[in-house]
């Protein structure tokens, strides 16, 4: 049937680019936790807009890191000194691109008083980017000749 080929070339392409579809969507997840997070702080709670930042980030690193571990760069090995290593530097690029955000935050919403809504989006998308290559070349980086 003309449909079982598109399906058998979807299934290749899916399994071709696992690592970026699933970045895409993990990261997708990972800015829905931030978001959603950042609007309880910052109007449930009614906290300044970099406090409410800083407590959105917390809960998005902590969720990124597990869904990076697993599902996006299968990182398969549970073993303290790996967990570790790779926490180390997740964690280490993520504060990275946490102060970008915070310093576009900073300049688009306490400078110029921009809706602090949509620079947060903005601010996401560069920060989804840096992270992309910083997890993928730093982090979870498959040593070659060998798979962790």
């Amino acid at each position: 049937m003309p449909g079982d080929n598109l399906i058998t070339i979807m299934k290749k392409l899916i399994e071709k680019y696992h690592e970026q579809i699933s970045y895409l969507f993990w990261g997708g997840m990972t800015t829905l936790v931030s978001y959603a997070t950042y609007f309880v702080f910052s109007r449930l709670f009614d906290l300044d807009p970099l406090i409410s930042n800083v407590l959105s980030w917390i809960c998005a690193v902590a969720f990124a890191y597990v869904t990076n571990k697993i599902f996006v760069f299968r990182s398969a090995s549970w073993e303290p000194g790996v967990v570790a290593n790779e926490v180390w530097k997740f964690v280490s690029a993520r504060i990275f691109s946490f102060f970008l955000e915070m310093a576009i935050m900073f300049v688009f919403v306490k400078l110029f008083h921009f809706n602090d809504l949509v620079v947060k989006v903005c601010a996401n998308i560069v920060v989804v980017i840096v992270n992309y290559f910083l997890s993928k070349f730093l982090i979870f980086a498959k040593k070659k000749g060998r798979e962790e």
